[in-house]
């Protein structure tokens, strides 16, 4: 095809062509050669620089505490939604890692809790905890949305503190599933707002988004890359190079390194 197309166009094509061929009972033969083929991409991720300009650029708002939503994103390799899918349950500070459920291809897995998030992140349940007293007393009988597997079994788990999101919605809303009201988790455009706006404060809207942040995790870590895929979810192997840079450098997780050992208790206590 001359024309500016698609490599998974011009397959997708090419596909309806030999299905046309083989109805007719006239199979092509060495047709592979015309697949189209997708091109190689680089993936670019924002600087350690831009990293530590962003984290000092981005506001904290009453309902989202975007900064450690930036930094579970950057620090764990999360996906957007991952960290905006915690329940209370989720977190383990005293064994430091975080259970990311029904992530993509429905898979749970384990990752890390970076040292300078220990303290910010047990502060973050206390205060979903006292967000579930709060949301109790006001809206008896309304819990949140639950994975299918858990409704079936424990329907009233909808209601324990455990299930609770660790960041919630501002206000309850009607489930589009089951047309009951529920409390729900920040959005993830939420987090896109904050990180757009501050991104556009020091000028790297066209290099800094949140998805951008876990190619940033990939390219400041030193995890060994089969180690690196099971940390970030990936199916493939191949995925996780796309991720990697040649410049990875030399830090166990790429947040504590930023951060440094010395701001572990100081801005760690320090509420985000």
């Amino acid at each position: 095809m001359n024309g500016r197309v698609a490599a998974s166009t011009q397959n997708q094509a090419l596909a309806a062509i030999l299905y046309l061929y083989e109805t007719l009972k006239r199979p092509l033969a060495e047709i592979d050669a015309l697949r189209a083929k997708r091109p190689a991409k680089i993936r670019t991720a924002p600087t350690r620089a831009q990293v530590r300009d962003l984290r000092r650029a981005i506001i904290d708002t009453e309902h989202t505490p975007a900064r450690l939503l930036v930094d579970l994103v950057y620090g764990c390799g999360l996906r957007v939604s991952e960290p905006l899918g915690l329940r209370i349950r989720d977190v383990c500070v005293e064994n430091k890692y975080l259970l990311i459920r029904g992530a993509k291809g429905g898979k749970d897995r384990v990752v890390p809790i970076p040292e300078t998030l220990i303290n910010r992140l047990s502060g973050a349940v206390s205060r979903a905890k006292d967000s579930w007293k709060t949301h109790v007393a006001l809206h008896p009988g309304i819990g949140v949305t639950l994975p299918s597997a858990i409704e079936r079994k424990y329907p009233n788990a909808s209601l324990s503190s455990g299930w609770f999101w660790l960041f919630p919605a501002a206000s309850i809303c009607e489930d589009p599933r089951s047309g009951k009201m529920v409390k729900y988790h920040l959005l993830p455009d939420a987090l896109q707002r904050a990180v757009y706006r501050a991104a556009r404060r020091i000028g790297a809207e066209h290099v800094i988004t949140p998805h951008s942040l876990r190619h940033a995790y990939a390219t400041h870590s030193r995890e060994p890359i089969e180690r690196l895929r099971i940390l970030m979810g990936h199916y493939s192997i191949n995925t996780t190079a796309g991720y990697r840079h040649p410049d990875a450098d030399q830090t166990s997780n790429p947040l504590d390194d930023l951060l440094g050992p010395d701001t572990c208790s100081s801005s760690c206590a320090t509420p985000s």
